[in-house]
């Protein structure tokens, strides 16, 4: 029983954080799965499922969140038709990258990125380092690396809203365009994980490669309905209330990550 409870309330805030930080939910999600699998029967390659199984909620979740801030007009397509291309190209060699590394270095990894995420936004939330008109020259460096990252470690196109600020962008709208590049991360590296998975030796019949369908099926539903409640919130919470809380949420799931490492 304790198990259904655990699984439903990932999928919950799955969904809402999805809506309001423009992750995808999966900077929430593949702590919980790391914690939930088990619970389920997963015993090999639990980083690698997390990671698969959390991208591939992305997809469903980022496109429900996508058409709520799409309705705020928080969504930049000059940004999206230039940087989408390549953050699926960066996503794709992420995922085949990630599949050969051992569970540590996704752990650490994640626990990397994320602290960045949260120095960023707690120092230097406003600071604009490029100019918007050169957005498309760094263009080539941000969305192929932070695609790379993404897919390493299953959090949809959340990167993207720290290479945004940087250019000037305003927070939600950055939270927004984020939302629809996970989209474009999240597909392609789930297509990765199921091909490279498929020639892994999973002991798990609820395995379609990396992909944990059972789970899948379980946490779509909720978070897809969860994500425009999240974007709702997104836009009632001032910035500054919103990048604390982001913030409190990061530091709390580094230190769960860390507990992996020791």
């Amino acid at each position: 029983m304790i198990e259904i409870l655990i699984f439903i309330l990932c999928s919950i805030l799955s969904g809402i954080f999805s809506g309001m930080f423009g992750l995808g939910g999966g900077a929430v999600l593949v702590p919980m799965l790391i914690f939930v699998l088990p619970m389920f029967g997963v015993e090999q390659y639990v980083l690698h499922i997390s990671v698969a199984t959390s991208l591939a909620c992305v997809v469903f979740t980022s496109v429900s969140s996508s058409v709520s801030h799409f309705k705020h007009g928080g969504v930049d397509f000059s940004v999206l038709k230039f940087w989408a291309p390549l953050n699926m190209i960066g996503a794709t060699f992420g995922a085949l990258w990630t599949t050969g590394v051992d569970d540590y270095v996704i752990r650490l990894i994640y626990i990397i990125v994320m602290a960045v995420l949260c120095f960023y936004k707690l120092f230097n939330p406003s600071k604009i380092l490029f100019e918007r008109e050169n957005m498309n020259r760094f263009g080539l460096i941000f969305p192929a690396v932070f695609g790379w990252l993404s897919a390493c470690i299953g959090i949809g196109g959340g990167n993207n809203v720290m290479a945004l600020n940087l250019h000037g962008m305003g927070l939600k709208k950055a939270i927004g365009t984020s939302a629809v590049l996970g989209i474009f991360v999240s597909v392609p590296a789930v297509i990765v994980y199921i091909y490279t998975g498929l020639k892994m030796d999973i002991n798990s019949v609820y395995n379609i490669g990396f992909i944990n369908w059972l789970v899948l099926i379980g946490i779509i539903p909720i978070s897809t309905l969860m994500a425009p409640f999240g974007v709702k919130l997104a836009y009632k919470i001032d910035d500054e209330l919103l990048t604390i809380f982001w913030c409190a949420i990061s530091l709390i799931l580094v230190l769960y990550m860390i507990t992996g490492l020791v």
